[in-house]
């Protein structure tokens, strides 16, 4: 019978058990993690995996909080307030591997929901999916309330030997009072290099007890170049269609079409969004996904829309099935499904 590693480190064969831990050990990292690295590989290119990522999460906004236990309800309820997608459902390809995400919102977890401990976090999320929206999060009951930056450096030194006077900025090592704190933390954010001009940042205070969230804190991006920016990300993996390119986009596609007619002062538009853009990802090939404004085109008239949010499924030049208002993904799988069988 063959001994599990495990098992073996404990047997009467080996005269140092150190000996057989440390060869164990090195076996581990002698693996291939390489074979795990997208950079690793001879068919990399970097803007094209860039926009791969893009593709893969519907990400519009990122929520900064403590990792105090008694914080783990703060995503839900900034779904909530933002109308996002959250925790949403992992996407696998036809082999089962996990591929893609239907979330709209990504934690960054810190001792005390401080920014400057999330900036990075930011900088990366930007890059890789585009962010509309920063949410920093303080709570009530805070450990971060507990001490004050004299306190700490204090116990540094005399508990451990070491000065950390001077490794952190002092406005962001604990919480004085919430408003400073949250004020501190947005500014910082907005400073930040890494923070693009059009994206809103916000903070709020967390109660534990209730879950309810206050907003304390509101800066608004530019918008002007937001929409300029967040156009370029939507057409990386949805097709946007006018009246001038529709029918040659929709009615003469080879392969189905899922339209979803939309504006931007619609609330429930922006929930149907993020689960549209994850169909376009799932059905990459299968399925056109596409997005009409219908503030700025005339061909919703021409299919008597006049309900938004609106998704029209299109095939050989006709509409298959329309679903008006907020639906679940399943419902635009088991359409979607039945056309392509």
């Amino acid at each position: 019978m063959q001994m599990s590693p495990v098992r073996a480190i404990g047997s009467h064969k080996e005269s140092n058990p150190m000996s057989l831990l440390r060869r164990f050990a090195m076996k581990i990292f002698e693996h291939d993690f390489d074979a795990y690295a997208f950079s690793r590989q001879m068919t990399y290119h970097e803007p094209t995996v860039r926009k791969e990522f893009a593709k893969a999460v519907p990400l519009r906004t990122v929520v900064v909080y403590c990792y105090d236990p008694r914080a783990i309800g703060i995503p839900a309820a900034v779904a909530r307030e933002f109308d996002e997608v959250y925790p949403g459902e992992i996407v696998t390809d036809e082999k089962g591997n996990k591929s893609a995400s239907t979330t709209s919102l990504f934690e960054v977890i810190v001792a005390g929901g401080r920014a400057i401990d999330a900036l990075r976090s930011i900088t990366v999320a930007q890059h890789l999916f585009g962010i509309e929206n920063i949410v920093i999060v303080h709570h009530t009951h805070c450990g971060a309330t507990s001490f004050t930056a004299d306190g700490i450096i204090n116990a540094y030194r005399h508990e451990h030997g070491r000065d950390i006077s001077t490794l952190y900025d002092r406005q962001s090592i604990s919480i004085s009072d919430y408003m400073t704190s949250l004020k501190h933390d947005i500014g910082l954010v907005r400073k930040s290099d890494g923070t693009p001009s059009h994206v809103n940042i916000y903070g709020y205070v967390y109660d534990i007890d209730t879950e309810g969230l206050t907003l304390v804190v509101e800066d608004s991006g530019d918008r002007t170049s937001a929409r300029a920016e967040i156009a370029v990300e939507i057409e990386d993996f949805t097709k946007i269609v006018t009246d001038e390119n529709f029918d040659r986009e929709v009615l003469q596609s080879d392969i189905p079409v899922l339209v979803d007619f939309w504006a931007e002062w619609c609330g429930p538009c922006r929930i149907v969004s993020p689960t549209i853009d994850a169909l376009g990802v799932e059905y990459q090939g299968k399925v056109k996904v596409a997005k009409l404004n219908v503030d700025d085109n005339e061909t919703a008239m021409r299919y008597g829309i006049r309900a938004i949010p609106t998704v029209a499924l299109f095939s050989g030049g006709d509409i298959k099935k329309t679903f008006v208002g907020v639906q679940s993904k399943r419902q635009y799988e088991e359409s979607l499904h039945a056309l392509l069988r």
